[in-house]
């Protein structure tokens, strides 16, 4: 037996080993490495869309408007923080206020009226128990009031300008069927 041959073997085996972890570390390297797409200029615009690259561009935020509650969004109407006494008394000496009083009985009073496309504001005050109150017609699905018992919040919005009567409910079960809605004429 020759006593070199065993660290012939023993070197070739160093070495398969040193080039398999070559191997490994090009194939890593090579898979980490990709080539950008560029939408706009490398592939086939199918089905006619619109390629331009330009960063989309953020919708305009709608102006705020001002309101006996201060100053509000037309889209998206947001009901106020509850209120104390002394805000509502406040709040109630201002134009185009209308105080609404929620109780089992149902709502008072039962109707206001307002003209087409001015501002409003709703203030909503719970006598007993839970209520949230909404308008029926979907031009108005925006304009919401939750309170709870004793509580106090409201609204501001812009009127329809479409005249017409725009019935307002409380949507809480059973609460409908026993008087707790009314209606908003627009003149």
């Amino acid at each position: 037996m020759n006593p070199f041959s065993g660290n012939k073997n023993k070197k070739i085996i160093i070495i398969v080993g040193i080039l398999i972890v070559i191997a490994i570390i090009y194939i890593i390297v090579k898979s980490s490495q990709q080539t950008p797409i560029n939408v706009g200029n490398n592939l086939q615009n199918q089905g006619n869309i619109p390629v331009d690259n330009k960063p989309a561009e953020k919708p305009a935020e709608p102006e705020l408007e001002n309101s006996a509650l201060g100053k509000f969004n037309p889209v998206a109407p947001e009901q106020t923080l509850p209120m104390d006494e002394k805000k509502v008394e406040e709040v109630s000496k201002k134009e185009n206020v209308f105080n609404l009083e929620i109780s089992p009985k149902g709502i008072s009073p039962k109707e206001f009226t307002v003209s087409a496309g001015e501002t409003i504001s709703l203030i909503l005050t719970s006598v007993n128990s839970m209520h949230t109150v909404q308008f029926e017609d979907s031009s108005l699905s925006n304009v919401y009031l939750g309170v709870l018992a004793g509580e106090t919040r409201g609204v501001s919005f812009v009127a329809p300008a479409k005249s017409g009567n725009y019935v307002f409910y409380c949507t809480q079960p059973g609460h409908r069927e026993r008087g707790e809605a009314g209606a908003m004429r627009v003149k």
